[in-house]
């Protein structure tokens, strides 16, 4: 919600429309969203009304991302019911018409008007259903009215529509959306002309789609607002786009034994967990098992040192005292700190996490430089066992 208008991101329905077969690229295809909501001229003619684009310098109170608005989005699925060129892009919007006007159909508590412009309004019922649609046909035109039934009819012949346009004046708002919007395809596959605006059946159909795309977004924005943004959470950050993205999964399945016998090949040769990956994939066994890729290295590493950490967890419970040996060393080019921890009371040790000591260059008034601290600590210790050898007390410590 910004200023009171519900903005829908149009980053997941596009990742929704590149599973079904839309091969544009993300800006590209707003490009081809914004030239078909003004190619159906059901919206404002003002684009800032109905879209907002992601931009590199824009105001803080301003959306950080690329939205439309629910009129902007319905009006676009009638396009592309319109004139996609693509049948798994129609089939998919087709498959979305019976949740959108389910609720549309939600928020009629009695009954709702469907406007048009010089023509009478349809009334959609709760259960709904369309009425008033015979007689507005009629009021506008003496030969509007045949047309559209008979047009209708073949529409139902051809099994693009469920219910017949009978004389009760009652039909499903389903069917009366696939019609307006499928109508001139459907005359142009069958050999026909599509009826121009300025023909009195294209001017009717032309203000039957104005009416739906107003009726459909509003009672969608009625309710997104009071009853779903009542009933969920609606805080949440939208996933990223790699998470996101649907399809047909990419990762190989490894069973565990060879997990582990590439990571101990990794522990027996000193390489790392990547190239020992690389060298073992040239043996049959693992090729013909695996053939992965050297990146799932890391989560495996992970996964064992979570493993690690959790039996560590349990077996320095209730200890309330550890001796830690450090020692520093370089490992691959980084700075590294190797830390055993020792607990007398439970006569356990467990190799902690190796540390990675970044370098600096400049030391931040929190933090001290403890080089000369050590080296001053060293000597005093030496001196004292010099004395202490010295005067005869202990024996000098033997060297390990």
């Amino acid at each position: 919600m910004n200023n009171s208008t519900l903005w829908w991101s149009l980053a997941p329905l596009h990742d929704k429309l590149r599973s079904k077969g839309e091969t544009r690229v993300f800006f590209k295809w707003v490009q081809f969203f914004v030239h078909g909501v003004k190619q159906s001229k059901w919206t404002s003619e003002n684009q800032d009304d109905w879209i907002h684009t992601r931009r590199t310098q824009q105001a803080a109170d301003e959306l950080h991302e690329t939205v439309a608005t629910s009129s902007a989005i319905v009006a676009f699925l009638g396009y592309m019911l319109r004139d996609s060129r693509k049948q798994s892009l129609i089939s998919y919007t087709k498959g979305w018409l019976p949740k959108l006007c389910n609720r549309a159909v939600l928020c009629c508590e009695h009954n709702a008007d469907i406007e048009m412009e010089n023509m009478i309004p349809l009334t959609v019922s709760a259960s709904g259903m369309v009425t008033r649609l015979r007689r507005s046909l009629a009021m506008t035109h003496a030969t509007v009215l045949n047309v559209f039934k008979a047009e209708w009819q073949s529409m139902v012949d051809a099994g693009e529509l469920a219910h017949c346009f009978d004389d009760q004046d009652s039909v499903p708002l389903i069917d009366l959306v696939l019609f307006a919007f499928q109508v001139q395809r459907h005359r142009r596959a069958a050999g026909k002309h599509i009826w121009p605006p300025g023909n009195p059946s294209g001017t009717c159909l032309s203000q039957l789609q104005h009416g739906i795309v107003r009726f459909l977004s509003d009672q969608l924005d009625k309710y997104v607002t009071e009853r779903y943004m009542a009933e969920h959470d609606h805080g949440a950050v939208l996933p990223s786009s790699k998470r996101r993205k649907s399809g047909q999964s990419t990762k190989v399945s490894m069973p565990p034994d060879t997990i582990f016998e590439v990571v101990q090949a990794a522990r027996d040769s000193g390489l790392s967990g990547r190239e020992a990956l690389k060298f073992l994939r040239s043996s049959e066994r693992l090729s013909a098992v695996a053939g992965c890729h050297p990146n799932v290295i890391d989560s495996w590493m992970r996964r064992l040192q979570w493993i690690y950490d959790a039996r560590v967890i349990y077996s320095l419970a209730g200890c309330s005292h550890l001796n830690l040996v450090c020692d520093a060393s370089r490992h691959s080019g980084k700075e590294v700190l190797v830390t055993m921890a020792w607990s007398w009371e439970n006569k356990t040790a467990a190799a902690c996490n190796v540390q990675v000591i970044l370098p600096l260059e400049k030391l931040a008034p929190s933090e001290m430089d403890l080089t000369d601290l050590i080296e001053s600590l060293a000597q005093a210790r030496v001196r004292n066992n010099n004395a202490l050898v010295t005067a005869g007390d202990v024996e000098p410590p033997k060297k390990i």
